[in-house]
């Protein structure tokens, strides 16, 4: 599977703190790695993930907006 790998570093004192894995085509989460001064702390491997945020199909539905010819609004 095709992932990003995403640093997250202290922007204080630039030290890396976490690498997550997120699935490029669903952008769901598959792994964290937690770092502490410079070190592997934990894994953690993502099975199931359920997020609530109280929308409705309504308010998450992307309706598609006329075609105005430019490429940048695409």
């Amino acid at each position: 599977a095709r992932t990003y790998i995403l640093e997250v570093r202290d922007a204080q004192t630039k030290d890396l703190v976490r690498l997550v894995w997120v699935d490029r085509e669903t952008y769901l989460v598959q792994r964290v790695v937690t770092f502490k001064q410079g070190q592997r702390e934990a894994t953690l491997l993502v099975q199931l993930l359920t997020v609530d945020q109280g929308l409705s199909a309504d308010d998450i539905v992307v309706r598609q907006q006329p075609d105005d010819g430019d490429p940048s609004t695409q």
